[in-house]
């Protein structure tokens, strides 16, 4: 009977010069110290999403991202409360738990970038100048593409090579960014082409017309039908051409790289059966 006290004894005090109470105990505190994180996690996500069902479509992303910040933020307690438990780290876990101020100085100096793009992607979240699914452009940085994914540390995009790029939150914060579908249900991009000087231009207008009206894919934004398909301008006086504008009206962003090429391909063949001439610069060489 002495002899099976001793040994349970000695299970429950085995470890005990590791652990504060013994390693059986403190796999114990563990699995139901992550048990309850798992619980609590679950609860609040749970919860964040039967409010994200209830709020708008913009408000979608910050409720994310609280979500992850909140799971983060309890695994990384729940830890350091484990942490606690042995005692070579006893201290350490103490400190983390109970000083929270001396906890975020260690981090901010251990990880600056990290934490800087954690703070701009919540400042995206707050205020999501752009959502999953918008296609957007940062002109400094020549990258353009299709939001994929937003996380704690990056911003996804797809390009239209089909090539993903992650772009850190910071970079996203401070950079000069086009939103190019923010919502919209259409999409214009206004064409420049060069005719001849001697051109017709009432010709050229007519046949860019009649290629846009021909051409699947572009949308008829006019009110009254008696008027020109599209507003075609004359934008500018070239050195050797005079500078034509006008709109592709499309659907999409995407569209306009499905109806583009079509229509530029379709104007290059009414030119020529009219016998508008799409002009190059060319140089004169005189030999003294």
């Amino acid at each position: 009977m002495e002899e099976i006290t001793n040994t349970s004894q000695g299970i429950w005090t085995f470890g005990n010069n590791l652990f504060q109470n013994g390693l059986f105990l403190f796999l114990i505190h563990a699995g139901l110290m992550f048990l309850a994180a798992k619980i609590v996690v679950h609860l609040l996500r749970r919860g964040l999403e039967h409010q994200s069902r209830r709020e708008d479509t913009s408000n979608q992303l910050i409720l994310q991202y609280l979500a992850k910040t909140i799971k983060t933020i309890v695994y990384i307690l729940c830890a350091f409360s484990v942490l606690s438990d042995i005692i070579p780290l006893k201290g350490l876990g103490n400190l983390a738990v109970g000083s929270a101020s001396i906890l975020a100085v260690a981090v901010s100096l251990a990880a600056q970038e990290t934490f800087g793009n954690y703070i701009a992607g919540f400042f995206v979240a707050l205020y999501h100048p752009f959502k999953v699914g918008d296609n957007i452009s940062l002109p400094e940085k020549n990258i353009a593409g299709t939001v994929t994914g937003i996380s704690l540390r990056h911003t996804t995009l797809t390009t239209v090579e089909n090539t993903q790029v992650m772009i850190p939150n910071s970079m996203m914060n401070s950079c000069i960014l086009e939103n190019r579908t923010f919502g919209q249900t259409d999409y214009t991009h206004y064409e420049l082409i060069g005719v001849a000087y001697d051109s017709d231009i009432d010709a050229v207008k007519e046949a860019i017309c009649h290629v846009l009206a021909n051409t699947p894919g572009i949308i008829d934004g006019r009110t009254d039908k008696s008027e020109p398909f599209v507003p075609v301008q004359v934008n500018a006086f070239q050195d050797s051409a005079i500078e034509i504008k006008f709109p592709i009206h499309v659907e999409s962003f995407g569209a306009y790289f499905t109806v583009a090429p079509i229509v530029r391909e379709g104007i290059l063949k009414e030119f020529n059966q009219r016998g508008i001439e799409i002009p190059y610069p060319i140089v004169t060489v005189e030999r003294k």
